[in-house]
């Protein structure tokens, strides 16, 4: 699986002469529909380890494994497996079943220290004479893992809410549907962060403005099916609603336990595994306001200071200078993350000093249009490590390339990672890189339909 992919390829990194490959980088559902290729023969033939997640996930590799010498890791020894009572797949999907455990306990971020650990000594013991590193890089891959995705219009707009296609009319009541396709990542981290770009809300009268954006209050249930510990309303649609509709936002949102954070505000959030995270979020940007806001999070004890702004050029990939300068501010005073929305499409990701900007993240799940021309989007994962002296920093970023939909010809509202390898996944890199060039005849409306 790609967790087993990650954790391994950290507990290796930096250890001279061992590279880390992965089994199954196309698109599949589900690892039972899974068939070996060729290259993945020629892989599991010259590899010393194979590691797996185990389970009964992988069964098959069964005649594989039969005919390799290599040392097996399962990540999922010492792990409380649940028993499978209801994991089966429809008819549709070849009417299969997992076995008797659930093989998908990498989701809880203990289990997923203990499959580290599984492939510490693992890799230790098929090679003593890197056991130190192992080691050492097993300690650090047990950091905490924010992740954070782009804008989330969880409803439709106004004058279209009853059109076919839309969001309500495909979620209907499957609060569980929307995040479905990037659930595994969310469910496995530490903390996941969003802008929500819409008012919860039944109220009914909106803004006097272009676009209004409003979803069922039920709807706040999305973000707790999909993993989502924390969101921005700093932003130009939480008050399409008016107060009212901001007002009915937050409650909907304390009472799921999601923390939020509106135009000039602060929170707090301490990970199961006890980091404290920091999150300033605003709308309306001042240099004054950003360093106060930073700098009361650090006084209030935040290990980890996230600056979340709204702003930019609207379905431009390229930062304004005003973007960068505001957010290189944020660095310098104390954020260790800068996070932005608005452009509604992605932008490139900048390392500055100790901290790094997402200068875009685009749109993510996007109610706000049926059919957007430009569907790529990223989930950026940061891993946050613990030194020695107590202190944190961040170790690493990684993007995992997706589109906002799992179907190509319209928005289905289900955001999908891309294949490995494939346009969209290399698309998506150049955009976050700052070298993708938008073609001439490419001027849809991104914002909405």
């Amino acid at each position: 699986t790609y967790p087993v992919y990650l954790f391994a390829r950290t507990v290796a990194q930096g250890v001279e002469g061992v590279t880390v490959e992965r089994l199954n980088t196309g698109s599949v559902s589900c690892l039972h529909d899974y068939t070996l290729s060729v290259d993945d023969m020629k892989k599991i033939e010259g590899a010393d380890v194979i590691a797996m997640n185990g389970a009964g996930l992988e069964d098959f590799m069964d005649d594989a494994l039969a005919a390799s010498s290599a040392a097996v890791i399962d990540c999922s020894q010492g792990v409380a497996l649940l028993e499978n009572a209801d994991h089966i797949h429809e008819e549709g999907d070849g009417g299969h079943d997992h076995g008797h455990w659930d093989p998908h306990y990498w989701m809880d971020p203990g289990n997923a220290a203990v499959m580290v650990r599984n492939l510490q000594e693992g890799f230790a013991l098929a090679d003593p004479d890197h056991g130190d590193a192992y080691a050492r890089n097993g300690e650090e891959a047990a950091g905490q893992l924010p992740s954070f995705a782009g804008d989330c219009t969880l409803g439709a707009e106004h004058d279209t809410w009853n059109r076919p296609g839309n969001f309500p009319d495909v979620v209907g009541d499957d609060y569980a549907y929307p995040l479905a396709g990037v659930k595994y990542l969310f469910a496995g981290d530490d903390f996941t962060f969003v802008n929500l770009e819409c008012a919860l809300t039944d109220a009914d009268t909106p803004a006097d403005k272009t676009y209004r954006f409003r979803g069922l209050p039920a709807y706040g249930q999305i973000l707790t099916e999909g993993s989502v510990e924390g969101v921005t309303l700093a932003n130009n649609h939480s008050l399409d609603y008016g107060t009212e509709g901001l007002a009915d936002t937050r409650q909907v949102l304390a009472e799921l336990g999601i923390a939020a954070g509106g135009d000039g505000e602060t929170f707090l959030y301490t990970t199961d595994r006890g980091l404290k995270v920091g999150v300033y979020t605003a709308y309306h940007l001042g240099r004054t306001q950003i360093q106060k806001g930073i700098a009361s999070l650090r006084e209030a004890g935040a290990e980890v200071v996230i600056a979340a702004f709204h702003s930019g050029t609207e379905s431009s990939y390229t930062p304004t200078e005003n973007q960068k300068s505001l957010f290189r501010y944020a660095i310098d005073c104390g954020a260790d993350i800068v996070y932005n929305a608005h452009p509604h499409v992605l932008q490139p990701i900048e390392s500055y000093h100790d901290g790094v900007i997402f200068y875009s993240l685009g749109n993510f799940c996007f109610g706000g249009n049926r059919n957007p021309s430009d569907k790529d989007t990223a989930v950026i994962q940061v891993t946050v490590e613990r030194t020695e002296e107590g202190t944190v920093r961040l170790a690493e970023v990684d993007a995992i390339p997706c589109s906002v939909s799992s179907r190509s010809d319209r928005n289905d509202y289900q955001p999908t990672p891309y294949a490995e390898g494939s346009a969209g996944a290399d698309r998506v890199e150049r955009k976050l890189a700052g070298t993708y060039r938008k073609p001439a005849a490419d001027s849809a409306q991104q914002a909405a339909d």
